[in-house]
């Protein structure tokens, strides 16, 4: 498995960082082997796609970003991270265990899709609970971690499938 160093000042990381969210996402699935750059544009934009959309949505609505809505796409991304990670793992082991590129997506999702939907609801539910809050900060926080994690599971069963296919290179 091969590292990438980045150099920070002050600083050096090894691989993937919990405390750096585009190492995490752009950097971590590139150690996993073949496909760089399906793995990049996948986990990379796609994991922060939902964030924009729900901050485009909130802005359109609201009008106003408080300090619940600027920390939303931090709180978020780990949980839509996870997701992508999930259906990224298993198109790999897939693809290495020679299924083409529409089976190992099929394959990937038909393992990962329940659970996903699942937990996704869970979040979601749990999330827009804070928005009967009598807190506005709580309110705003609810509304927009729940929309973001639902609009990311869609990306994932929707838009990585089809970024997946799209950036194979060793597709039949």
């Amino acid at each position: 498995m091969r590292h990438i160093i980045i150099d920070t000042p002050g600083a050096k990381i090894k691989g993937n960082s919990p405390s750096n969210p585009a190492n995490s996402s752009l950097f971590q699935p590139i150690e996993g082997g073949a496909g760089r750059l399906t793995k990049v544009v996948g986990s990379g934009s796609l994991n922060f796609l939902p964030a924009i959309i729900s901050m485009g949505i909130w802005g359109y609505a609201v009008g106003t970003v408080n300090i619940a809505a600027s920390i939303v796409a931090a709180i978020a991304f780990a949980i839509v991270v996870d997701d992508t990670i999930h259906i990224l793992s298993h198109y790999v082991k897939s693809r290495a265990d020679g299924e083409s590129p529409v089976g190992a997506i099929s394959t990937a999702l038909n393992v990962v899709g329940r659970p996903l939907l699942s937990t996704t609801l869970i979040f979601s539910i749990v999330f827009f609970v804070f928005a009967v809050s009598g807190l506005l900060t709580n309110q705003t926080l609810g509304l927009l971690v729940g929309m973001t994690v639902v609009i990311a599971l869609a990306a994932d069963f929707f838009l990585f499938p089809a970024l997946l296919l799209a950036f194979d290179k060793t597709r039949e």
